[in-house]
């Protein structure tokens, strides 16, 4: 059975979201892993530097959850 595709791979530049009741605040980051869809991988916020965990939501796309 052939595995997924990554929906996201190293080294990729992503949005990434957060959301907070009505707050939806969207930076850009980069990949550290790839993932499949539904995965948490690391990513690192550009602006920051900061490196933290997010869901894959996305082709390009992933999450914050708080």
């Amino acid at each position: 059975m052939p595995s997924c595709p990554y929906a996201v791979r190293k080294g990729d530049r992503v949005a990434i979201e957060a959301r907070h009741g009505g707050l939806s605040i969207q930076v850009t980051g980069v990949t550290k892993s790839s993932g499949e869809l539904g995965q948490s991988i690391t990513v690192a916020n550009l602006d920051s530097g900061k490196e933290l965990r997010a869901k894959i939501v996305a082709p390009g796309v992933v999450r914050v959850e708080y």
